[in-house]
């Protein structure tokens, strides 16, 4: 059998990176298919299925630079606030994280809209893991330090608070008025959800 050597040029890739955020942003990841996808980015069907292997593939890679991006802010903002307070040190994480999604609609509409919330839990290799893995840290780091209370494990609060903002970005996001920043959302988020937290 004769090898597969075809291969995808970087600017075919980006068409087609593009065409899935603007397709699936819209919402539409349930009524377009392959075959739609691979004719408005200009890629051959083969090359898709060589690729990826399968829509929800293809879609995670589309956002996977845009994950890793936010990921590498957070990691960056978590070595720089060390001195924080945990409080501080969310709130810090809380404005990024906001910033970057409403910064990048596209991308957050893909992500709280169309990616299943049991993807994040059966694949844990998954990028966005590594965002709560961050969380975690300043859960414990304050739990360490009094300020957050230790009665539940730090694991079950960061699944509780990434569901409760999974939830909220769903509702902001179906709005007719979504904001143009993160601002709103951060300062929302935090004033709810930090009093969950303290001791």
């Amino acid at each position: 059998m004769q090898k597969d050597r075809r291969k995808i040029s970087p600017e075919s890739l980006e068409r087609l990176r593009q065409t899935v955020i603007e397709l699936f942003s819209e919402g539409l990841f349930h009524q377009v298919g392959l075959r739609e996808i691979a004719k408005r980015a200009g890629v051959g069907l083969q090359t898709i299925y060589k690729y990826f292997g399968s829509k929800d593939d293809l879609i995670l890679a589309a956002i996977e630079r845009d994950m890793h991006y936010l990921t590498a802010i957070l990691v960056d903002a978590g070595d720089k606030s060390q001195d924080l307070t945990a409080e501080e040190a969310f709130e810090v994480f809380g404005k990024l994280f906001f910033d970057f999604y409403f910064e990048k609609i596209h991308v957050a509409q893909i992500v709280f809209m169309n990616v299943p919330n049991r993807y994040w839990v059966i694949h844990p290799e998954f990028v966005q893991n590594k965002q709560l893995e961050i969380m975690a840290k300043i859960i414990i780091k304050g739990q360490k330090s009094g300020e957050i209370r230790d009665d539940v494990d730090a694991s079950l609060l960061v699944q509780i608070i990434a569901g409760a903002i999974g939830r909220y970005m769903v509702n902001v996001l179906s709005s007719d008025a979504i904001p143009k920043s993160g601002k709103r959302a951060s300062e929302e988020t935090f004033k709810i959800l930090w009093p969950m937290l303290k001791k």
